[in-house]
């Protein structure tokens, strides 16, 4: 009988072994496991960066918007106090006669000078938003292929 709990004891050893080496890799898997999720919690961090990026751009157009509508209200207002103050139909043709050269090539230096304003904060917010597109991907494409520390 001692013969018979001798060998228990010897197979009950071996599984004590086992079960303890299932543990370490288990507890080197969880590691591993939770490495992964703080690179996954980072590249949550950033995708929320970039989140609001995109807010601070839609606001820096919407801001934009109202800037130049502001302009061209005005510039509505300024037409109809215009119509609304020439009583005589000759006399207003006559006034804007005068002044239609000057006028236009006002309004087109406006235009121009719009038009080349809006397209240079355009380039420039589309190279920001180039780079940090190219600087995410290369994140996420060489993040999860480095070797871990030792």
């Amino acid at each position: 009988m001692d013969g018979r709990l001798d060998a228990m004891d010897g197979r009950l050893d071996a599984m004590d072994r086992r079960l303890d080496a299932m543990d370490r890799r288990l507890d080197a898997m969880d590691g591993r496991l939770d490495a992964m999720d703080g690179r996954l919690d980072a590249m949550d961090g950033r995708f929320v960066s970039i989140d609001h990026r995109f807010e601070a751009v839609d606001n820096r157009f919407d801001a934009l918007d109202v800037k130049w509508e502001g302009r061209f209200v005005a510039l509505a207002n300024e037409m109809s106090k215009l119509r609304a103050g020439y009583v005589d139909v000759r006399e207003h043709v006559a006034r804007l006669h005068e002044n239609v050269n000057a006028r236009m090539d006002g309004f087109e230096a406006r235009l121009d000078t719009m038009d080349g304003d809006i397209d240079a904060r355009f380039d420039a917010m589309r190279k920001d938003i180039a780079a940090q597109f190219a600087t995410l991907s290369e994140t996420v494409v060489h993040g999860f292929s480095r070797p871990e520390p030792a």
